[in-house]
């Protein structure tokens, strides 16, 4: 009897896929596929994060925010202090530096005298559209903290984007 019941039941779960869309055989089955909107960086960029300790840079400092950056293609290195950004900056090449809004005058002030002219992206914490409009003024890009890692990728690739474009 228990034979039959489960051959009944399996016949009625095979059957009942065949009736339903492509996609709706996934859900039923598998409970639904978990897709990921990972990519590969179409710009891969050279990345330092100068988290000092103030703000919310040493959020973006820690090892899974580097793997997932890393993940996608984009070289990262970290300073803690004025004296390693400053020294990173003068010997190494890189596109872009990652660090809190309240350092931007220090980092600015590295990025004058650096080996090739990195974009400063400010990390900004829970800002207000007016903040963010400020900063974006300035800065043209910004991350703004806590955010998605997918937020922080695409921040990250509109400025490997503007890097491209010829000056006028």
């Amino acid at each position: 009897m228990s034979k039959k019941l489960l051959t009944v039941g399996l016949a009625f779960l095979f059957l009942s896929t065949l009736g339903e869309a492509c996609g709706d055989k996934l859900l039923s089955l598998g409970r639904g596929a978990r897709f990921q909107r990972w990519f590969l960086a179409k710009r891969p960029a050279s990345i330092l994060i100068y988290a000092s300790g103030n703000g919310i840079a040493p959020a973006l400092k820690t090892p899974e925010f580097q793997a997932a950056l890393k993940k996608v293609g984009h070289k990262v290195e970290a300073a803690e202090d004025k004296s390693s950004l400053a020294r990173l900056l003068h010997e190494k090449k890189y596109d872009l530096v990652l660090a809190d809004f309240s350092d931007a005058g220090l980092v600015v002030q590295n990025l004058t005298t650096a080996v090739s002219q990195p974009t400063l992206l400010p990390i900004l914490f829970k800002p207000s559209k007016q903040q963010t409009a400020a900063v974006v003024k300035e800065h043209s890009f910004v991350l703004k903290a806590p955010g998605d890692i997918l937020q922080h990728l695409d921040a990250i690739d509109d400025a490997m984007k503007a890097r491209e474009r010829p000056s006028s």
